[in-house]
């Protein structure tokens, strides 16, 4: 280790010329979940067709970008990274300058950085709070979203080189599309290994792109909320020159700071696609159901495989929608899913669910495809009609332990805890709903607990006996809320 060790310390100083930063993590030797970053790089290996001593670093060309001959000026970034040249992958006689963004010269960078820093100040710029999830209305980013937003502005300003470590199965990937790919030690080894190697070969960090860490520094930490930034730097005071590590090792520390890496991303996801329920979705609008089955899958995914019931799981949510094509079409897919899932069980791999003749077909994205297909079939030929919307299963019963004043009660149902047409009544949006059953058997006030009265549960003949009375003039007056009481004016 004693090699490493000089690495580390050597790496420690910051020289303009190469931009090295080091010392990350070194007096975290101790702590267990840092201690494997001093054993080695992570498995990353520097092909030896790049180990060319006649390699000459360019300080007027970036490897990873190019020159633009009627602006006069340099870019960088514009692709994806090459696995095997790690070089911009692009096709003969296409350019990967797409934008201002990507230019570098002086002038440029201080806007850049000047432009990026200033979004910190701004009451309306969205952060990252460290919730994988947000409320609707929140004014603060959810992990998807933060992800997002980052990968656009990383694209905008050239970024790609800087943010594509080499993952888990060792290739650089675009670390914002890939995040479930990365640990922090393989992103923080493939840091230290472009650091040691730059300007000495192609995957080695050029002189444009140590420039660039503290503009990727300073677009992480836009996203980032203060109070989230200020625990970063507290939690990890140990770190030499926080303030100058590049952003995707930033993007990292934050993820695993907030407890938003791959384990609990499967987990919560998980538990997540489990709860949902169409029911949840006005108008049972599927398509949005999809879409967020979708976005909890991917990240389930990324774990060992996804469970072997999924499929089935997810038809069981959409199999009793007011369209009866729709439901015939779900339920010939269930038949044949749960032939597919019965033939693995419980208690076999679920890898094995893969080798049945049926998977091709019936796996869960294609069912995906094919529920959101057959959705905007019937959306489009006007079969979609739904004859009311659901009640919510809160609202089956009454949430209130205060009794309405003056004995007032629901006509519909009796209850002395709400009134008729509240979104409460068992009878709200049913064929029940304006009735008035208890209207005139109830006089105000009481007899809501009285035997001699049928309840909402009685038969038709019991309702016929009870002792009838002249109903009093009365005129309903619709208000323009829909949930306010009906006024009786005698």
């Amino acid at each position: 280790m004693g090699e490493n060790e000089d690495l580390l310390s050597e790496s420690s100083t910051t020289t303009p010329d190469t931009g090295r930063t080091g010392g990350l993590l070194e007096s975290r030797r101790k702590t267990k979940d840092y201690a494997s970053v001093l054993k080695g790089f992570g498995g990353i290996d520097l092909n030896p067709d790049f180990k060319d001593p006649d390699f000459k670093p360019d300080a007027t060309r970036p490897l990873r970008g190019g020159y633009i001959e009627f602006l006069g000026a340099v870019y960088v970034g514009g692709a994806s990274i090459d696995p095997k040249t790690y070089l911009l992958k692009t096709r003969a006689g296409e350019t990967t300058y797409r934008g201002g963004g990507q230019l570098r010269s002086q002038k440029t960078i201080n806007e850049h950085l000047s432009s990026v820093r200033n979004r910190v100040n701004s009451s309306n710029w969205l952060q990252f709070h460290g919730s994988m999830e947000t409320e609707a209305n929140a004014k603060q980013l959810g992990k998807v979203e933060f992800l997002q937003r980052l990968n656009g502005d990383i694209k905008v300003y050239g970024l790609e080189s800087l943010f594509s470590p080499h993952a888990l199965d060792n290739r650089p990937k675009l670390i914002t599309e890939n995040i479930h790919d990365f640990t922090l030690k393989c992103v923080t080894d493939d840091h230290v290994f472009r650091a040691r190697y730059s300007n000495e070969c192609a995957r080695g960090y050029d002189i444009f792109e140590t420039s660039d860490f503290a503009l990727s520094h300073a677009l992480v930490q836009s996203y980032l909320s203060s109070q989230l930034y200020s625990d970063l730097q507290t939690a990890y005071t140990d770190i030499s020159q926080f303030a100058y590590l590049p952003g995707q090792v930033l993007l990292m520390l934050a993820l695993e700071h907030t407890n938003n890496l791959v384990t609990y991303d499967i987990d919560e996801a998980r538990k997540s696609f489990e709860a949902l329920k169409l029911i949840s979705y006005p108008g049972e609008n599927v398509g949005d159901l999809v879409k967020d089955v979708l976005k909890y899958l991917r990240i389930m995914d990324s774990g060992y495989c996804l469970p072997y019931n999924v499929q089935s799981t997810f038809l069981y949510k959409v199999n009793n929608t007011c369209c009866p094509n729709f439901n015939f079409q779900i339920s010939l897919a269930l038949q044949k899913v749960l032939e597919m899932e019965d033939s693995v069980g419980q208690h076999k791999s679920p890898l094995e669910i893969q080798r049945h003749s049926h998977y091709q077909t019936y796996n869960i994205w294609q069912l995906c495809e094919k529920v959101s297909t057959t959705y905007c079939q019937e959306v489009g030929h006007g079969r979609w009609i739904v004859e009311r919307i659901p009640s919510a299963e809160g609202n089956l019963g009454s949430v209130s332990t205060q009794k309405n004043p003056n004995g007032k009660f629901c006509w519909d149902c009796g209850s002395f805890f709400h009134l008729c047409n509240s979104s409460h009544c068992p009878c709200f949006g049913t064929s029940d709903q304006g009735k008035h059953e208890f209207k005139s058997s109830r006089s105000a006030g009481g007899g809501g607990h009285d035997k001699t009265k049928p309840g909402p549960g009685a038969s038709s003949e019991d309702k016929d006996k009870k002792e009838r009375r002249p109903m009093a003039p009365w005129r309903l007056v619709h208000p323009k809320d829909e949930n306010a009481t009906c006024v009786e004016v005698i």
